[in-house]
């Protein structure tokens, strides 16, 4: 089977059936994630800049919140609103006449299939689709102090929570049978030297670093050596603290406050 074109990808099944060329997300709801989350979307961020330094964009946008309509479903007030226009008449001027009753009579002999133009007096199909400037309804970031909580926090949270249980059944499981002793904790601890090596191994594989070899390893594998090692060493943090849970989440927020969080003016 072929491998899948980037851009027939998942960003390409989550834009659906939409044309849209852009995808806007409110400051105030991106500041608003947890931290963990934060992390991962902004080193996305940062990889899709680097990967694309060589692009010349724009330096700015201008975006406007509002709904979108077809051209069709607009009123007469709403298609002024966004500079349109309609011609029900094809292209007929009507004439002067002298009562209510003879205007009637001429728009009703008259009267087509309606026609529209856009500001520019081009022709745009009916069914086409138009931004009708609205309010938002997400409030603005104020520098920061806005904060809405997410709906789907608190699954993730209990999320987390399953992660360590799994952990914590683990690191029974190794109690039982290896025991608890000092010797057994350092054993522990060189396990992570061990795992560590294995990543390094499955990147230089990836890599294909060495020619009689070539490429032995892929993506998957690599992510996969990091978990063992990310497994290893959450085991081993339960030998140095009687909450492993809760001192890790507070060192993912220290670093997250060095690292994410400035200065508010």
């Amino acid at each position: 089977m072929s491998e899948l074109h980037p851009t027939d990808g998942p960003v390409h099944g989550h834009f659906g059936l939409s044309y849209a060329n852009y995808l806007v997300l409110p400051r105030t709801l991106l500041q608003s994630m947890p931290v963990d989350w934060q992390a991962g979307f902004v080193q996305h961020l940062d990889a899709l800049h680097d990967a694309y330094t060589h692009i010349p964009q724009a330096e700015a946008y201008e975006v406007t919140a509002g709904v979108e309509r077809e051209v069709s479903e607009l009123t007469a007030a709403e298609l002024k609103e966004v500079g349109y226009s309609v011609d029900w008449y094809g292209g007929e001027i009507a004439p002067d006449v002298a009562t209510a009753e003879g205007l009637r009579e001429w728009r009703a002999k008259h009267e087509t299939d309606p026609t529209y133009y856009d500001r520019n007096l081009n022709e745009v199909d009916a069914q086409s689709r138009v931004l009708l400037p609205g309010i938002d309804p997400v409030p603005h970031y104020n520098r920061g102090r806005t904060y809405i909580e997410p709906a789907a926090y608190e699954q993730h949270k209990t999320q987390q929570a399953n992660t360590f249980t799994t952990i914590r059944n683990l690191v029974d499981w190794l109690d039982r049978a290896n025991g608890t002793s000092d010797h057994e904790t350092t054993l522990r601890v060189l396990k992570l030297v061990e795992e560590a090596g294995e990543v390094a191994q499955a990147r230089i594989g990836q890599l294909g670093q060495n020619p009689r070899k070539g490429q032995t390893h892929t993506a998957t594998d690599v992510a996969d050596e990091l978990c063992d090692l990310v497994v290893t060493a959450l085991v081993t943090l339960h030998r140095f603290t009687d909450n492993p849970e809760q001192h890790f989440a507070a060192k993912v927020q220290r670093i997250a406050d060095r690292a994410l969080t400035k200065e508010q003016p």
